[in-house]
């Protein structure tokens, strides 16, 4: 298991446009995951677990509000002598989420589901 907790209140403390006291952007209040592995030595072995990142500002007047978001991902393996084969999902429930703002105007989209496979040769 192995996760982590973040709880921050990060506001603009001096300001020339009058922002000083609003909460610094696309900084969350609270974020944190959680992961449960199973790794045995050889054969299969996975992996599950869950971020979440609490809503906050798209810019620093705080006139733009991103909602929290919680993201499953997923990965399962197998190892076998020198060889090892796996394969990651990401965002395994597909969910539309706002991973992160620049600017009010300039907000980017998490990623959709997402599959990786790997195949990893150790000499």
């Amino acid at each position: 298991m192995r996760g982590g907790l973040g709880v921050q209140s990060a506001s603009i403390v001096r300001d020339n446009n009058g922002q000083a006291g609003k909460r610094v952007r696309n900084v969350a209040r609270l974020n944190g995951s959680l992961f449960l592995s199973y790794r045995p030595p050889q054969g299969w072995y996975g992996e599950t677990g869950v971020t979440f990142v609490g809503a906050r500002y798209a810019d620093n007047a705080n006139a733009v509000r991103l909602p929290d978001y919680g993201r499953l991902d997923a990965m399962l393996g197998y190892r076998t002598g020198a060889w090892d084969w796996r394969l990651a999902v990401r965002n395994l429930a597909d969910k539309t989420y706002f991973a992160s703002a620049t600017s009010a105007g300039q907000i980017r989209y998490g990623e959709p589901r997402v599959a990786l496979a790997t195949l990893q040769y150790v000499f």
